[in-house]
């Protein structure tokens, strides 16, 4: 059965852009990063709505984690990192009326704003490169901050129903 264009692209093209890059950044002198952008709809709780996208992004998180882990083994210089964007004025959803409507246009953060905390992640060797709350006030005049929080309420919340053995109702969005 082929894979869903969904599945080719979020995880077979993390696993053949890994494939591909993985063995120039071991080879080269100063090692790099390898860097996969995921989202919160498979790592922050569960977006129950987009079943197959959430899935892949979860993927591409136990995709990176492993990378990580195989890494370090290895003893290896090159940082592994997680691209976690906020929403991000794109053509992929950033100008969307009905995720707007959603979030409001003030919540949007330009694509140059959330750069700086990918160098700043990248810079720091960060596993987690996303917003932190310090960072959107300083960066974003607090635009994102509702969403860290909501974000991290997410991850905490999934925590402990894994934990306690409680069913996924809390943490599904």
């Amino acid at each position: 059965m082929p894979a869903s264009s969904t599945i080719g692209t979020n995880v077979y093209g993390l696993l053949n852009g890994i494939k591909v890059f993985l063995p120039i950044l071991m080879n080269q002198a100063e090692g790099g990063s390898l860097l996969a952008t995921s989202s919160a709809a498979g790592v922050h709780g569960t977006s129950y709505h987009t079943a197959e996208y959430a899935a892949t992004k979860n993927a591409q998180l136990t995709i990176m984690e492993c990378q990580y882990g195989q890494l370090r083994d290895a003893g290896s210089d090159i940082h592994v990192g997680m691209v976690l964007p906020p929403l991000v004025r794109t053509n992929l959803a950033g100008d969307d009326p009905s995720i707007l409507a959603q979030v409001g246009p003030a919540s949007i953060v330009e694509p140059a704003e959330f750069a700086e905390v990918v160098v700043e992640g990248l810079l720091d060797r960060s596993f987690w490169i996303e917003t932190t709350e310090e960072q959107s006030h300083r960066l974003y005049g607090g635009r994102s901050a509702d969403n860290v929080k909501r974000n991290a309420k997410r991850v905490q919340t999934k925590a402990d129903a894994m934990i306690n053995h409680e069913p996924p109702d809390q943490y599904l969005w």
